[in-house]
C-alpha cells in the first residue's frame, strides 16, 4: 500500500503488492470532432407518428370497452354500436385537444416525437407570456444597427397602416357624398310639396269643450281638520246629565 492506494497486505492476493496500471483497459482519448452548425440539425416532431399514436390510443380504449361488453353478455349489434359511438367521440376530442400537462409528464423517454411536441408547445406558451416575437435573434438588443433597422421597419409599418385607414375613410366619405347627391333631390321635392293629409285625423267638434275648459270635479274627500277644531267642538258641546 502506497499513499493510501492499493492493498494493505499482499497475502492471499496473488500479487507482489506493487501498484501497476493495466494499460489494456485505458480508453484512448481522441480529439473532439469539430461540430458545425450544418451538421447539428434540430429534428422536428413528426406529425404522422403523433397521429398514429393518438389513433392507437383510441383503438386500445375501444378494444377495452368491447371486451368489457362481451363479458357482460350483450349482443353483437349493441356492442358494435357502443364501440362505434366511443370511437367517434374520442376521434372528435383528439382533433382539437392538445396533450395535457399530466400526459406530457407521463411520457416515456422513448417517445421522442411526443416529447418534442410537448416541448414545442411549452416554448410557444413561454414566448407568448414574455411577448417574444417569432423572428427574435439572440443578442439583437446589443446591436445598434439591428435596432435602428427594426425602428425604421416599425415606422414604415405604422405609415402603411395610417395610409390604409386614410384610404378607407376617403372611400366611405365618397360613398356618403354619392348617397347624399342621389337622395338630395328627393328631400328638395318633399320640401316644395304641400303637406299631405294623413286621413286618420278628425276635425274636433265645436260643441265639445276642450279638456282644459271643463270644470274641475269636486274633491272626493273632505279636507283634514286641524287639531284645534276638534278641541273647540268638544268644549262647545254641553255635558250630559248623570244617570240615576
Amino acid at each position: 500500500m502506497y499513499n493510501g492506494i492499493g492493498l494493505q497486505t499482499a497475502r492471499g492476493s496473488g500479487t507482489n503488492g506493487y501498484i501497476q496500471r493495466n494499460l489494456s483497459h485505458v480508453k484512448p482519448r481522441d480529439a473532439p470532432r469539430p461540430q458545425t452548425e450544418e451538421k447539428v440539425r434540430h429534428v422536428e416532431p413528426d406529425e404522422k407518428i403523433l397521429e398514429h399514436d393518438r389513433k392507437r390510443k383510441v383503438e386500445i380504449k375501444c378494444i377495452e370497452l368491447q371486451d368489457e361488453l362481451e363479458e357482460q353478455g350483450l349482443p353483437d349489434d349493441q356492442i358494435e354500436e357502443r364501440v362505434s359511438a366511443l370511437r367517434k367521440e374520442l376521434q372528435a376530442r383528439n382533433t382539437y385537444a392538445r396533450p395535457s400537462h399530466q400526459e406530457a409528464k407521463n411520457l416515456r423517454p422513448s417517445d421522442t416525437h411526443a416529447l418534442g411536441a410537448a416541448k414545442r408547445a411549452e416554448t410557444a406558451k413561454m414566448e407568448r407570456a414574455l411577448r417574444i416575437h417569432s423572428d427574435y435573434q439572440e443578442g439583437e438588443s446589443f446591436q445598434p444597427e439591428f435596432q435602428e433597422r427594426r425602428k425604421l421597419e416599425r415606422i414604415e409599418a405604422r405609415e402603411r397602416r395610417q395610409e390604409e385607414s386614410r384610404r378607407r375613410w376617403e372611400e366611405r366619405r365618397e360613398e356618403r357624398d354619392s348617397w347624399r347627391d342621389e337622395h338630395g333631390w328627393r328631400r328638395e321635392k318633399e320640401r316644395d310639396e304641400p303637406p299631405r293629409d294623413s286621413g286618420w285625423r278628425r276635425e274636433r267638434r265645436e260643441d265639445v269643450p276642450r279638456a282644459d275648459d271643463r270644470a274641475a270635479s269636486p274633491p272626493r274627500h273632505a279636507p283634514p281638520r286641524s287639531p284645534g277644531a276638534f278641541s273647540s267642538t268638544r268644549s262647545a258641546t254641553p255635558p250630559s246629565p248623570p244617570r240615576r
